[in-house]
């Protein structure tokens, strides 16, 4: 199965590349051919991952071709897996089955969060949603697990209620643009990051 691969490149060549079917899946690399090369092994094991915990994923069994579908250059530390990139894929309206699809991965990867990732996932979490142009007030607690938890339930209303325009939402803060599927983007990664990266 064909899966187009979408690839942010920094000042210093360090790539991230992303596959937008897989929510979540990045993989960084000091140059952009050699996160091509890495993305048919993180697929697979992707793949594996999702069919172990009970999704059907398309394309699964088939071979694995991955063709790059866009390239965007950014300023940001993506050595350091700083994110800044705003696609053409991304300024798409959001589909219900785009948020359905993140917030199941969200649910999955919330089963194996270590408790030590929690806090900052949930702030994390907290920043993307003011990416939405709004963001529910909400006292949050500082235990790490209840954090996690009354973020997680605010992000889920979130998306569960887009507002006019949040479908095609274009906006821009501190100079950087959002749309609505980008915020899709980060929130993925960043919850399947803290499976694998050091706390």
């Amino acid at each position: 199965m064909r899966h187009p691969a979408y690839l942010e490149v920094g000042p210093s060549g360090h790539c991230i590349a992303y596959v937008f079917s897989l929510p979540g899946l990045s993989l960084r690399a000091r140059k952009p051919e050699e996160a091509l090369a890495g993305l048919p092994a993180a697929i697979a094991s992707e793949i594996v991952r999702l069919e172990d915990a009970g999704r059907v994923v398309a394309g699964a069994g088939e071979a694995i071709e991955v063709a790059e579908a866009e390239r965007e250059t950014v300023n940001s530390d993506v050595e350091h897996g700083v994110s800044s990139a705003l696609f053409r894929y991304e300024l798409r309206p959001t589909r219900d089955e785009d948020v359905a699809l993140v917030l199941d991965r969200l649910e999955l990867d919330r089963a194996r969060m270590p408790e030590e990732a929690m806090r900052a996932v949930a702030d994390g979490e907290w920043w993307l949603l003011s990416r939405l142009g709004t963001r529910p007030w909400a006292p949050l607690p500082e235990e790490p697990r209840e954090r996690f938890g009354a973020v997680r339930a605010l992000t889920i209303e979130r998306f569960a209620n887009l507002l006019p325009g949040d479908r095609e939402r274009h906006a821009v803060f501190g100079g950087e643009q959002w749309t609505t599927r980008k915020v899709l983007r980060r929130l993925a990664c960043l919850s399947r990051d803290a499976l694998t990266l050091p706390v």
